[in-house]
């Protein structure tokens, strides 16, 4: 929005803070104070290009080793993270050099001795500018903690929605740099189309027939014309397709590696590729100065003139570096901020289940997905509320086994009883039969 230009700083902050809900349903927003700042390297450099090493102070490797000896002073700084910076402002230079505690930052320059070309990796770790930060962030309530939660099954498309933000739809990063203007990118070297009507039959077709005033190629001072491009990122450079190989994913602040031939000696050269309108505007500015000096030669012999149109020339050199190198380093960070998102959408997604089956083999009827992976076996079983007991008739059952007992020993005496009567009657069917023989016996 507009702020009123009486506005105070509070109500600035206010306007450029995004508005959070204090919590949500299983949510809050927490606050916390942290110190955050800018860190440094531990050395100086001038201040006016070339940058030569004015002290090493306190320069320290990956590991917290010294590397103070590994730098001299006088040496030249012409690169920092693969970015030429030997012409750069110190603003520039600085923008790229500060950074984070604790990470690391490249640093190419040359000897001063023997002009040997050498790197160093070296930790940020000086405080440059420090100062406090409110950090928020979403927590889980404390009534909350160690459970699983359930998400409506459209955080799906929240999250790939997100994703188209950051994506293309193929799995490629989306160039946030280039809008209608910028139609293409470029790296500022050109090269006569196959089947040219304007090339002659000798001129080999991977030979670089141009270099672009203000471009990448030119800013890096190791391009020249006649060169020929061997191979875009490794691969071999077809003639046919030699400028769309070059032109390459054509992605602002893409990173490309191009091995050149010079007679005998093959090297690599890396380039960033920049805005084509911007590059195409920087030489043009080139050609009106190069039309200013011819127009000034013509008209007058004084020097102090060609001494400040040089001057003028190198400064408009020196912008078109910065721009290159701001574009380039807006370019990382976009590329780190879209990668980050993309692998993040990818995990929370990754860490959606359907409900599992509870202990009696039946799912849940509702339209929810299972965020956050399922507790293990022992965990769940657990955690799985107890089957329904049944009410307590234990003074029932023992009446009743006492009930079995008593019929049980009731069966038996019964059992003996018939027993004892089969065993009376058996003597009296025997003693019947003597009567009945003694009978006869006296008839």
């Amino acid at each position: 929005g507009i702020l009123c230009k009486d506005a105070s700083m509070k109500d600035l902050t206010a306007a450029r803070r995004m508005s959070l809900p204090a919590a949500t349903e299983v949510l809050t927003l927490e606050e916390t104070r942290t110190q955050v700042g800018l860190w440094g390297v531990g050395v100086t450099i001038a201040k006016i290009p070339p940058h030569h090493v004015l002290s090493v102070d306190c320069l320290k490797g990956p590991n917290d080793e010294d590397y103070n000896p590994r730098v001299e002073e006088g040496d030249l700084v012409y690169g920092v993270n693969n970015i030429m910076v030997e012409q750069a402002s110190l603003e520039s230079v600085e923008s790229i050099v500060f950074g984070d505690l604790g990470t690391m930052c490249k640093i190419d320059l040359i000897s001063q001795k023997n002009g040997q070309h050498y790197s160093v990796e070296v930790k940020r770790h000086v405080p440059i500018r420090l100062w406090e930060q409110i950090m928020r962030r979403y927590n889980v309530r404390r009534e909350y903690e160690g459970q699983d939660f359930l998400a409506e099954n459209a955080i799906v498309d929240t999250l790939e929605g997100i994703r188209t933000f950051v994506n293309d739809g193929s799995g490629n990063a989306l160039d946030l740099l280039k809008d209608e203007r910028h139609v293409r990118s470029t790296l500022g070297i050109r090269m006569l189309p196959h089947g040219s009507p304007h090339r002659r039959a000798n001129i080999n077709p991977r030979e670089v027939h141009g270099v672009t005033p203000g471009g990448p190629a030119a800013l890096s001072r190791k391009i020249k014309i006649g060169d020929e491009v061997v191979a875009v990122d490794g691969v071999e450079l077809d003639p046919g397709r030699a400028i769309e190989q070059v032109r390459g994913n054509d992605t602002i602040g893409a990173r490309v590696i191009l091995t050149l031939k010079r007679g005998p000696q093959v090297f690599d050269v890396e380039l960033v590729r920049a805005s084509a309108t911007a590059a195409r505007n920087a030489e043009q500015l080139h050609h009106c100065v190069e039309d200013l000096e011819r127009s000034i030669k013509q008209s007058t012999n004084d020097p102090n003139v060609f001494t400040a149109l040089n001057a003028v020339i190198r400064q408009t050199m020196r912008m078109e570096q910065d721009r290159h190198d701001h574009e380039a380093t807006l370019c990382d960070k976009l590329n780190q901020l879209q990668d980050k998102i993309f692998k993040g959408i990818s995990t929370a997604e990754s860490m959606l289940h359907p409900l599992p089956e509870n202990q009696y083999g039946v799912v849940e009827k509702r339209s929810v997905t299972k965020v956050r992976a399922p507790p293990p076996p022992e965990q769940a079983m657990r955690a799985a509320p107890p089957p329904p007991q049944a009410p307590d008739n234990s003074a029932e059952l023992k009446a009743l086994q006492d009930e079995i007992q008593r019929l049980k020993d009731e069966l038996e005496r019964s059992l003996a009883d018939n027993k004892a009567l089969q065993t009376e009657n058996k003597a009296l069917r025997t003693g019947a039969g003597d009567t009945e023989s003694l009978l006869r016996d006296n008839a």
